[in-house]
């Protein structure tokens, strides 16, 4: 269904996985979230709160990604040929 939108199957992987990765560690069903806060015994806001700078750059990564599919697909592109 993507390679009949003219997306690469490759990219659209990238793209799903760093969605599933930033569903799981923001809530409201951040289930990683969640148990590394009660393995950790550190309170859910606090723990949040450690986590809010990684997850402004995974935003950001995901956006440069999602955008330039040449900086994901060069090393596959280049493997290739």
């Amino acid at each position: 269904m993507v390679q009949h939108l003219g997306v690469d199957p490759l990219h659209f992987g990238i793209i799903a996985s760093i969605n599933l990765t930033l569903g799981q560690i923001t809530p409201p069903m951040g289930i990683n979230l969640f148990v590394a806060s009660k393995i950790s015994n550190i309170p859910f806001e606090r723990t949040f709160r450690y986590l809010f700078p990684m997850l402004i750059a995974l935003i950001i990564t995901l956006l440069v990604i999602t955008y330039i599919p040449q900086l994901s697909l060069f090393l596959p592109n280049f493997l290739d040929t």
